[in-house]
């Protein structure tokens, strides 16, 4: 099956004409690729008010196409932005995700309830804090009910690389 899946996704592109990736595992774009547009799930908003403003900031600032310049440099202007707002010495993508915590958490006058770090990894570790919910791949691939719109993912690419974002 996961061979099928493969070649299923090595034949197809996304809604946006770039490549499936070829992981073996039927997510909502090889379903697309296999029952159309009308078959994608679609995520409801964050049932959590405070997550749909968080959502709603980093859908703002993605409307922007901050990248790095140059290419895997971690710079850019914007990208200061978002690495000012945690400890030096880490990527961006975890920081861009802790300043639009800490947007949203203003906006509402509340705290942050994101670790202060923009280490993706570190992150992980240390958001075991009362009320929140630490999801493993294998519980996530096994039960995708479970991942909501507005929740922090986070991947582990060993080697302490990490990649983290938000789940539209």
């Amino acid at each position: 099956m996961e061979s099928a899946v493969r070649n299923l996704q090595a034949r197809n592109l996304d809604a946006e004409g770039h490549p499936l990736q070829q992981q073996g595992q039927l997510g909502p774009n090889s379903w697309v690729a296999l029952y159309g547009d009308d078959a994608a799930h679609s995520l409801t908003a964050p049932r959590n008010p405070f997550l749909a403003l968080v959502l709603q900031r980093a859908s703002a600032e993605e409307a922007k196409h901050v990248r790095e310049v140059p290419v895997n440099s971690n710079r850019d202007p914007e990208v200061e932005k978002y690495l000012a707002s945690t400890p030096p010495g880490n990527s961006w993508c975890c920081a861009f995700v802790y300043w639009n915590f800490s947007e949203a958490a203003k906006a509402m006058g509340r705290a942050n309830p994101m670790p202060g770090t923009a280490g993706c990894l570190d992150h992980w570790e240390r958001a075991s804090a009362p009320g929140t919910r630490c999801i493993p791949a294998a519980q996530a691939t096994e039960n995708p009910a479970l991942v909501e719109s507005g929740m922090v993912f986070i991947m582990d690419h060993g080697g302490d690389l990490g990649q983290t974002g938000q789940v539209e």
